[in-house]
């Protein structure tokens, strides 16, 4: 087990998963289900929801963004991903 928080660690396997789970679960346009990624920049390090929207958009799996509210919503790292060009048409 790793140290310190969750939030902490370096990114997790999934990324580097996400092309095996998408060839195998999700390799047709006419499913009933989407592969997506779901992100949460405010309390992990800004590179690390990086690396997961990179990841995401290798697959072409869609985001849906988790934002914020209160202390941790005040940190602007939305406002800072935003101006890193990470939003999309695959950002949700």
């Amino acid at each position: 087990m790793r140290e310190g928080p969750w939030w902490l660690q370096p990114p997790h396997e999934y990324p580097r998963a996400s092309n095996q789970i998408n060839s195998v679960h999700f390799s047709s346009d006419h499913q009933v289900l989407t592969l997506a990624l779901a992100a949460g920049p405010e309390v992990a390090p800004l590179e690390h929801a990086m690396a997961e929207w990179r990841a995401a958009r290798e697959v072409v799996a869609r985001i849906a963004v988790h934002v914020g509210t209160g202390p941790m919503g005040r940190l602007g790292k939305l406002q800072v991903l935003g101006r890193a060009s990470m939003f999309g048409p695959d950002t949700r």
